[in-house]
């Protein structure tokens, strides 16, 4: 080994920590390399078999030191930082999501989507752990998404098992946060944009309903009530905030009722008269509340609309304890 190949297999030696270089290395090297330089001028030469050796000298020793970096924390490469996931919060995230973590008992009821732009989505947690969500007024009869959820943390996970929305099988992590006020601010992650069926916002700001109704609720002083022209302007979901009551009234009749934290007050059919100046409804003998044909009737049914259609009428019979009030009854979904 000459002189120079000497002092640069101690080099490579000094830098890799001990990483030998043997005279067969760097020879293989050179006659790999004079191979390749035989055309070449002979004043070349030597320039060439001692630059190619340390190249293959280094070659050896790096690829050594990367194979034996996990036994020397000192020589560990520096780790990558991490890719954000779609379960990561932005900054504008998490400062939405300021307040405490909910319970399990806090979210019991239902909920409304507040101020909502593109649908009327009611929400709903019960007290035994189900969920579920819709916008078209079927939400305790069937809803677009209904499962099971429970709360860790900050984090409320959703097993999706059933709907019209057709994403069973799916689980829905939803981090949330008690907003002052009484609001609840929930943060979809790792939904797409129409997952379920719908088109969701990056933040939801839910007002709740029930328990509690929502109190102070009325109509304008100015408004403008008309008969109710037909059964159309009935079926909807309605919220009497006075008894603290949510009906819905459903296309096909039928017709629930829940109270306090999402429990099923009443259900049974409902009928409006030929004139539609009278909704009637009557218990079926499946209430938990009321007596099969109990009756809850509204005579001089009225509605109007200023921005929320609202219907009121005279209590013109009321056979049950469930303490539906006709004061007004305003519209939630669909």
């Amino acid at each position: 080994m000459s002189t120079i190949e000497e002092r640069l297999a101690r080099d490579i030696e000094a830098v890799t920590g001990g990483i030998v270089v043997t005279d067969s290395d760097l020879r293989d090297a050179r006659n790999q390399v004079q191979q390749r330089i035989s055309g070449r001028q002979q004043r070349h030469r030597r320039r060439g078999v001692v630059a190619a050796a340390a190249a293959a000298a280094v070659v050896v020793g790096v690829a050594t030191w990367q194979s034996l970096g996990s036994d020397d924390e000192t020589l560990s490469p520096t780790e990558p930082v991490p890719t954000p996931t779609s379960t990561s919060l932005s900054a504008a995230d998490q400062t939405f999501l300021v307040g405490d973590a909910p319970t399990a008992e806090e979210l019991a009821g239902v909920w409304r989507l507040d101020n909502p732009t593109v649908s009327r989505m009611l929400f709903m947690f019960t007290a035994d752990g189900s969920f579920s969500y819709d916008d078209t007024g079927q939400l305790s009869a069937d809803p677009m998404v209904h499962g099971t959820f429970v709360v860790d943390g900050d984090t409320i996970s959703v097993d999706v098992d059933g709907g019209t929305a057709a994403c069973a099988g799916r689980t829905l992590s939803l981090r949330a946060a008690m907003a002052a006020g009484g609001g609840l601010h929930i943060v979809p992650v790792g939904l797409g944009d129409f997952d379920c069926d719908r088109p969701f916002r990056p933040q939801w700001a839910l007002e709740r309903v029930l328990p509690g109704g929502m109190g102070g609720l009325e109509a304008p002083a100015e408004a403008v009530w008309r008969p109710v022209t037909g059964p159309e302007v009935v079926v909807a979901t309605w919220l009497d905030p006075q008894g603290e009551y949510v009906s819905e009234l459903r296309g096909d009749g039928t017709y629930t009722v829940l109270t306090g934290p999402g429990e099923l007050a009443d259900l049974g059919t409902w009928t409006l008269s030929d004139s539609s100046s009278r909704l009637s409804l009557t218990s079926s003998g499946d209430s938990p509340s009321c007596q099969s044909g109990d009756q809850f009737v509204l005579s001089n049914l009225q509605a109007t609309d200023f921005g929320t259609l609202v219907i009121r009428g005279d209590v013109a019979r009321k056979d049950c304890q469930v303490l539906l009030r006709a004061e007004a009854w305003f519209s939630l979904a669909p």
